[in-house]
């Protein structure tokens, strides 16, 4: 644990060092935009083209961005169960109606979501365990 969280911290700092590094350098970048631009209009002016003109290029950026990182559905293999299907492993395994459970404990509902999505997400051990459980 101790080295994952050296490890994070490192990756933490670099992050931190290049964001710095980038805010220097859209200073720069702004401050560079101004000097042209004030070499052919009056400062106010050029000050008020350069901010509009770095303003237009961070919404393209951003436009671009959200359509990189669209999410795009899937198809779901032909073999793969239904969601039902594990629904009615699990109420069988357990014997107990989830939904009629979940409705009735929303608070408790919600932690014991968040609490196995923590456990899968940390133990893949876990997630073969399961993913074998639900298979049989």
């Amino acid at each position: 644990m101790a080295a994952f969280l050296s490890r994070l911290a490192f990756a933490f700092a670099a992050v931190l060092i290049a964001t710095i590094a980038v805010v220097g350098a859209v200073a720069f970048l702004c401050y560079a935009v101004f000097l042209l631009m004030a070499m052919y209009m009056p400062p106010p002016v050029a000050a008020v083209a350069a901010a509009a003109s770095l303003v237009l290029f961070a919404i393209i950026v951003l436009l671009a961005g959200r359509s990189a990182i669209k999410t795009r559905r899937r198809k779901r293999p032909k073999d793969s169960p239904n969601p039902g299907y594990v629904l009615e492993a699990i109420e069988a395994l357990f014997g107990v109606d989830i939904p009629d459970l979940a409705s009735k404990n929303p608070y408790q509902t919600t932690g014991v979501a968040f609490l196995l999505g923590i456990l899968f997400g940390i133990s893949p051990g876990l997630r073969r365990a399961a993913s074998d459980l639900l298979r049989k």
